[in-house]
């Protein structure tokens, strides 16, 4: 994701996807993914 050039919304969107997405390989390390 760039963060030149985008708004503020564009911004946290992609921090959260970016989170979730860390979140998400976190659970299936340890075995508790869905």
């Amino acid at each position: 994701c760039g963060l030149l050039g985008y708004s503020t919304r564009m911004v946290l969107e992609c921090a959260l996807m970016m989170v979730v997405s860390s979140v998400t390989l976190l659970l299936r390390h340890l075995g508790k993914s869905p």
